[in-house]
């Protein structure tokens, strides 16, 4: 007579307190992980939004030469109509207007605005602020290149700082200058962006 052999069979599975651990510590690591992938995503953003700024002015500064019509490159950040931070390149044929006088003169709802950061980022998420060098931060400001390429003096000394920051926190903190009234720029980030 055979004998059978009857195997044990085991339980596959886990019990309610091994799973309960794993969650746990699923939980833990989430919460010392999210905040450095939110900064990540943050930073990620505002360069983003600056490399759009740069190529923005480098392609308005060698339009202005190529076509010898002034440029005035025109940022807006109001805050109170809810919408994202934009940018309009629009001709100036009055060699003496000042920046104040073309944002003045462009229309809000002109269809040639752009948003930056391609559509990515929600309105109120960052902030553009245009200065000249020891001049007041506004939240609309205007640079003009001239049918030279060079930059208009009536925007005040050099450099002319765009600034391109989180709108909740002061760092991290992305710029383009330009630096000289030749038209150089340069981009920089954080404590250089002061």
């Amino acid at each position: 007579m055979k004998k059978r052999n009857r195997s044990k069979r085991s339980i596959a599975g886990f019990t309610l307190i091994e799973a309960l651990v794993v969650i746990i510590m699923a939980g833990i690591l989430f919460a010392i992980a999210a905040p450095s992938w939110v900064g990540f995503l943050n930073r990620q953003r505002l360069s983003t939004a600056r490399g759009q700024v740069f190529e923005i002015l480098r392609s308005a500064q060698a339009d202005a030469k190529r076509t010898k019509v002034s440029r005035a490159i025109v940022f807006d950040n109001t805050t109170t109509t809810n919408q994202q931070p934009r940018v309009i390149v629009v001709p100036v044929l009055d060699n003496t207007s000042t920046p104040s006088g073309v944002i003045t003169g462009v229309n809000t709802s002109d269809g040639r605005w752009q948003v930056l950061g391609n559509g990515d980022i929600k309105a109120g998420a960052i902030k553009i602020a245009g200065k000249p060098d020891k001049g007041t931060e506004t939240d609309k400001g205007a640079i003009i290149f001239d049918t030279y390429g060079n930059v208009n003096p009536n925007i005040g000394a050099t450099p002319y700082t765009i600034t391109i920051q989180a709108a909740t926190l002061k760092s991290p903190k992305r710029c383009v200058k330009v630096t000289t009234l030749l038209g150089a720029m340069t981009s920089a980030e954080d404590g250089d962006c002061n």
